[in-house]
């Protein structure tokens, strides 16, 4: 922050000569007072200062505050009359202010030179890691050296990440993939390993022909040594560990990542403006983002301008996106959408009395129209980036794709800037340009004012920096993405629409590509690649499938069927799996591996991550200057780490700032207005015919020039490395390229010899490191004769513990160890190979106290004993009070043993090392009340941030509820013989779809949105749909109802939803809306309040109704009333309507009160039900015979004579005996087939639910062929059945409401569930109503 502005004693003494308050009221008058003999007893007074905030005194220090330390010293933040002189001394005493005076003394501001250790101590420590010593040598550990060390091993890492390890890595995962049973849990016991999988290690290496990796040159180098192509630097030869391995593909996510800063980063311009505003130290953005005072104020003027945080942005989003990649496109928007709120913030900065406000009045002096219009620019240059990188960084993206969006991305860019379209479409510049054309933005800064205009040579002058930026994104595009790439190629597979001359030559040449690469006849991948295409372009058209789909379900159908012989596929089948196999992104891969955890061990310890860092340390040779080097590095990362304030473990990835908000759009909102932009730029680019003039490579400035040369130079390097592995054309192949190719074969040959004379230059310091050691050495220091081959009778009088394993010790060896200084060596040494040493210092010379709880003393009698052995022998038991009392003491240290637990504290040991085996895992085990606590903080937790994600949609809902009528208007009246539009939620399978099918309104019905997060669920309402005859051209399926844009969804005229019951249900956690699934209601409900449905049914459990959930349940009521609806709620059960299925739901039916053309009412609950036998298969009889003592108490004989249904799978506080009707069908039940029936001793049958589900035999039968053409789990069509709605039930109120609403006239002739006979008629009713209306 700068030297705050001090006031000098003069002025202090005037104001307590002149003061009215009351004594001690006044901070400034009791500053006054005290600070004399403050100041006596401070060692230098000079440090100690007063200053005003605001109007109010505050003390401080001097010297923290000029070095930027941080704190309420530094930031004069401390009230005078709450100091104390043991406050002030304290402060003096601390290592902070010593730097901070240190600093002044040394007229130095080095953070590395004040803050890390002097050089000395970090080459001493390099000294002994060399040597393999650890931290504990020559004494304790402290985490001083730890530190040090740390920052030791990560400088050495950052030197020796090469290409080696990478291979050797995945060469390992593929050995540790072929052998079963590799790393058992911790508690079992070693298994004897079956035996190595060789077919598994030969398919991985026949099969895997494509590797993609990052653009990072050792990850380059890794996989041609792993293809052969590059010589291994253990051997020198070239090792084909993958032989078949052709192509070596680079994320084209991190390629595409070099648009959104290098272009600007290499402009001199466009460098300084972004430092000015975006990225620099003292930008605006910057200061922002890390000032909380700043971020405030920055809130304030937004709400006061009538911009909330969705358009201005949060502090926070105010820097560049911090996750995969980094852009401009946030914060740019950010600024120029609000430029007169950032001007009026730099204003208020400005007008700070101290230092802290001059970058401010920088910017403001320095501001002009030129400036504005230039960052508006630079706004629309970086969103038409990240569109394009967006596509790239998607695993899925459809890389066939790939040249239309490279080519629509050059092409915005040319419409906006070489065709100057950023002035005249809806961009920011136009933005920008309106906002200044209604007022100018107003100056004022040294008492002078001026206005800022955009003239017209601003703009002619920015445009021409922009059209310098697009030659510079051209030449990136085209180094990342050349026309010759072979991933460019795939192009071949888009199924787009009819091709001209120019395309198919494209194709013949991209075949010719695709034929060299995957070595297949090109004559054979033409005719082949010529005669599925139409069948492919038709599966897409039909099916509305993407492009990767469509060609694999082709090739699949033609190989399982009689085209086989027909149309030979087997070219073009090789070429189909690479393009389906090659993924654009391996963003999804990172992330796996990145959430992989660790082994057991390393899991309970740090000290593996120790030895690797040791290991690291040994394996390390350096040249003097090298080691210079490196440990002024080590010195900068310590510094970094003391800065910090956090543990190097703990810093945690933050989150990606540029990902959008879920959450309903709406029309004014600044995600719209991006949309609509996106829209407009992508028009003016497709209406873009004659190319435009671009500017030379001679007429850039000297900064741009010279990125587009080096781009070129990249881009012949790599077109030189695709010549050497056969990827290039004949045509392609010309004189340079093969010299450029000649020339790198002469390099790679030399970083090779170095490669290798590196890698055995550490190999040999490890094998020297790791040298056997013998028995003297392991009883070096020792009392003689310290191994004695008689067992010592009495544990005490041993100077050695020799154990077999240092990773199992004892646990009375290890008490031993630590409560009287003894030693513990592995047996390893003593059979000539290497072990560890753990050396123990005696805990009555560290001054321990021990206290031995009950449990313990019970559990472990044997421990008990030895405890008080030690404390015969000058140690002490106390009682906890007593324990507390002198453990406070810095010198002591406690060792505290709980019952099945393991000692916190086992005193100082120092471990030296004969190889790098793992030294004993110390384990911090939490009890369970601490487990039930952290479980008890975390639920809290994410209960918090419900309750505000609750409170958001709440009001949203409110908000929408109030403002429908001037948005929607009023229904027009129904047409009885027009179309129905439908839209559901939680959509499931479509009992909604079935029953408007099984009523005849197949042909009215269009399907607009669906919205189901299942996708088996889906894939199974895709066949109902198609089985029912319902068309679904229209539909906009979401398959996540809380990311949903309710304002981009469409209209509809019935609206059907049955939301997730768990979390309402009496068998769950009843957290109602608490909970995701339970908050999925009160989305739907913001649907109904954005879009006002002609009519809606709703589905849930009858416990919504319970007093627990009354307020969710009011709260939709009311939200009904306010939209003008007329509702009608009732509990109905499936089996009032004929079947014989015991489902209890409510429903809710309401429509539109201007739609109403008579009475809204529910249907008549039916007194009887048709008996149990007619809808049970009879025939089938099984086997199976269970135990059921439950249910044989309360049946008896009568369990195998009548017809019941048992929900077996249930536990018995929910079972119970429903006679002459089946119990509720859910899905868990039957997904794993928990419903029995004893008379005929089998299990409940998938066409059985079916029919108790009201579902016709011919839409089960399509969702069964559904299931099995998607490979769909098995049972998926089981759970289906048990998570809808019951057809029955559905037909009998969906009539009602399409009736009341007048979208139909059916009348009550068409209440078929209510008037079908009791009998085999009932059974057969949904097959017969499907037959009778067909299509």
């Amino acid at each position: 922050m700068g030297k705050p502005t001090l006031l000098p004693s003069k002025l202090v003494s005037q104001h307590s000569r002149s003061c009215t308050l009351k004594p001690g009221r006044c901070g400034l008058c009791h500053w006054h007072k005290e600070k004399d003999s403050w100041r006596k007893r401070l060692r230098n007074a000079k440090w100690l200062q007063v200053t005003l905030k605001g109007k109010v005194a505050r003390v401080g220090c001097a010297a923290c505050a000029a070095f930027d330390a941080g704190g309420p010293w530094a930031n004069f933040d401390l009230k005078p009359t709450a100091l104390r002189l043991h406050c002030l001394k304290r402060h003096e005493d601390s290592k902070g202010h010593k730097l901070a005076e240190q600093s002044f003394q040394h007229g130095t501001n080095s953070r590395v030179n004040l803050l890390a250790p002097p050089l000395s101590e970090f080459r001493d420590a390099w000294t002994k890691m060399q040597q393999g010593g650890s931290c504990r040598d020559g004494g304790v550990s402290s985490d001083k050296k730890t530190n040090i060390r740390w920052s030791i091993s990560e400088a050495i890492l950052d030197m020796n990440r090469f290409s080696e390890s990478l291979a050797n890595c995945t060469v390992e995962a593929i050995h540790d993939l072929c052998q079963p049973m590799l790393h058992p849990p911790r508690s079992c016991l070693d298994p004897e390993l079956p035996a190595y999988d060789d077919s598994v290690e030969k398919r991985i290496r026949e099969r895997t022909t494509i590797l993609v990796t990052d653009a990072a040159s050792a990850e380059q180098l890794a996989s041609n040594v792993l293809r052969g192509k590059r010589p291994s630097a253990l051997t020198g030869e070239c090792e084909k560990e993958l032989p078949h391995v052709k192509i070596v593909g680079r994320d084209i996510a991190h390629a595409s990542t070099r648009l959104l800063k290098r272009p600007f980063q290499k402009h001199a311009e466009l460098e300084a403006i972004m430092d000015e505003f975006i990225s620099g130290k003292d930008s605006f953005c910057q200061k922002v983002q890390h000032s909380p005072l700043y971020t405030k104020w920055w809130n304030e003027i937004l709400e006061k301008d009538g911009k909330g945080t969705e358009e201005g942005g949060t502090g926070a989003s105010m820097a560049a996106a911090k996750h995969r990649f980094g852009s401009y496109a946030h914060p740019l928007s950010r600024v120029t959408k609000n430029m007169r709120c950032v001007l009026t913030l730099l204003h208020k900065i400005a007008l700070l009395r101290d230092s802290s406000g001059r970058w401010a009045s920088q910017i403001l002096t320095h501001f002009s129209g030129y400036k504005a219009i230039l960052l508006s620019l630079c706004a629309d240059a970086a969103a038409t980036s990240m569109d394009f990188t967006r596509f790239c960084d998607d695993e899925q993206s459809d890389i066939s794709l790939l040249n239309t969006k490279a080519q629509q991305f050059l092409l915005s860019t040319h419409a906006l800037f070489l065709q100057e379209e950023a002035f005249t479409l809806p961009t920011f510049a136009k933005d920008l340009l309106d906002s200044c054309t209604r007022a100018p933005f107003s100056i004022l800064i040294a008492g002078q004012a001026r206005e800022v205009r955009v003239r017209d040579c601003d703009k002619r002058r920015a445009m021409n920096v922009m059209k310098e930026w697009v030659c510079g994104a051209e030449a990136t595009l085209k180094a990342e993405f050349p026309s010759w790439h072979l991933i460019g190629a795939f192009d071949v597979f888009h199924l787009g629409g009819s091709m001209s001359d120019s395309d198919k030559r494209t194709v013949e040449k991209s075949l010719a590509r695709l034929a060299c690469a995957f070595g297949v006849n090109l004559a054979d991948l033409t005719q082949q690649y010529v005669a599925i295409l139409p069948m492919a372009q038709a599966m897409k058209k039909k099916t509305g499938q993407d492009n990767r789909t469509a060609w694999a379900n082709v090739l699949l159908r033609i190989r399982d069927s009689r085209l086989k012989g027909k149309y030979p596929q087997d070219a073009l089948y090789r070429v189909v799996c690479a393009f389906l196999a090659w993924s654009a992104s391996s963003s999804g891969v990172e992330q796996l591996f990145s959430k992989l955890k660790r082994s057991p061990v390393e899991l309970a310890s740090a000290q593996a991550d120790t030895d690797r860092r040791v290991c690291a340390a040994m394996g390390c040779t350096l040249d003097q200057a090298q080691e210079k080097e490196m440990l002024q590095e080590a010195r900068a990362i310590y510094t970094r780490l003391s800065q910090s304030g956090k543990s190097r473990s703990s810093e945690g990835r933050r989150k990606r700032l540029d990902f959008g908000r879920k959450g309903p759009m709406r029309p004014s909102s600044h995600k719209n207005w991006m949309r609509k932009r996106k829209e407009a730029v992508e028009e003016a680019a497709a209406q873009l015919i004659t190319p435009p003039r671009k500017i030379s490579s001679h007429d850039l400035p000297e900064s741009s020039r010279k990125e587009v040369e080096q781009q070129s130079r990249l881009e012949k390097k790599r077109k030189a490395e695709a010549y050497s592995d056969g990827l290039l054309l004949n045509s392609e192949v010309t004189e340079a390229v093969v010299a450029e190719a000649q020339k790198q074969r002469k390099a790679d040959a030399s970083n090779d010899r170095a490669r290798k004379s590196n890698f055995h230059s550490r190999h040999a310091a490890v094998e020297a490191s790791i040298t056997k050691k013998t028995v003297a050495w392991a009883l070096k220091g020792l009392p003689s004769p310290a191994l004695n081959t008689d067992a010592a009778k009495d544990l005490r009088q041993a100077s050695l513990l020799i154990i077999p394993d240092i990773n199992t010790i004892p646990r009375k060896h290890q008490l031993m160890a630590a409560l009287f200084g003894k030693v513990i060596l592995s047996a390893a040494i003593l059979d000539g190979g290497n072990g560890v040493k753990l050396s123990y210092s005696a805990g009555s010379q560290l001054g321990v106290f021990v206290y031995v709880t009950d449990g313990f003393r019970n559990q472990e009698p044997g421990l008990t004993m030895i405890l008080r052995e030690a404390c015969a022998h000058g140690w002490k038991a106390v009682t906890m009070n007593d324990l507390q009392a002198r453990s406070k003491g810095p010198k002591n240290s406690c060792l505290l043993l709980r019952a099945k637990g393991e000692a916190l504290n086992l005193g100082k040991s120092r471990i030296q090392r004969g190889s790098f085996v793992d030294a004993m895992p110390r384990l911090k085990v939490l009890s369970s009340h601490t487990k039930k606590k952290h479980r008890a903080e975390a639920s809290q937790s994410h209960t918090g941030n419900n309750q505000i994600r609750i409170r958001s949609a709440v009001s949203r809902i409110n908000d929408l509820a109030k403002t429908w009528k001037a948005r929607l208007g009023l229904w027009s009246p129904a047409d009885s013989s027009g179309k129905i539009r439908c839209a559901s939620d939680c959509s499931g399978y479509g009992s909604d779809l079935i029953a408007l099918r099984l009523f005849g309104l197949q042909k009215r019905v269009d399907s607009v949105m669906t919205c189901e997060s299942c996708g088996k669920k889906m894939m199974l309402h895709d066949a109902v749909a198609a089985a029912c005859g319902i068309d679904t051209r229209k539909v906009s399926h979401y398959a996540d109802i809380c990311g949903r844009d309710n304002a981009a969804a469409p209209r509809a005229d019935l609206y059907t939803a049955g939301y997730p019951c768990p979390s309402y249900s009496t068998l769950g956690k009843k957290r109602g809306v608490l909970d995701d699934r339970g908050f999925v209601s009160l989305q739907g409900l913001m649907y109904i309040a954005e879009k006002r449905p002609r009519a809606i049914i709703l589905e849930q459990v009858a416990a919504i109704l319970q007093k627990k959930h009354s307020k969710i349940f009011q709260f939709m009521q009311k939200i009904l009333r306010e939209l003008d609806y007329r509702f009608e709620i009732r509990v109905l059960n499936t089996k009032q309507f004929t079947i014989p299925h015991s489902r209890s739901r409510m429903y809710l039916i309401a429509v539109a009160r201007e739609s109403l053309v008579h009475e809204l009412s529910f249907p008549p609950a039916r007194s009887e039900h048709a008996d149990l036998h007619f809808f049970l298969e009879k025939d089938k009889v099984g086997t199976e015979v269970l135990s059921l003592p439950f249910y044989e108490e309360k049946l008896g004989n009568r369990l195998f004579q009548k017809g019941y249904i048992l929900d077996v799978g249930s536990s018995q506080r929910f079972q119970s005996v429903m006679p002459n009707f089946s119990p509720c069908l859910t899905k868990s039940r039957l997904k794993a087939a928990g419903y029995y029936i004893p008379k005929l001793r089998r299990r409940l049958t998938l066409a059985e639910a079916a029919q108790l589900q009201g579902v016709p035999p011919q839409i089960l039968q399509a969702m069964e062929e559904a299931a099995k053409l998607h490979r769909l789990p098995k049972r998926s069509v089981d759970e289906s059945l048990g998570d809808a709605m019951s057809v029955n039930v559905l037909m009998s109120v969906l009539r009602r409401a399409l009736d009341a609403c007048g979208l139909t006239k059916l009348g009550s002739g068409k209440d078929f569930w209510l008037q079908v006979p009791l009998g085999e008629a009932s059974v057969n009713l949904s097959k017969k109503l499907f037959d009778k209306y067909k299509r």
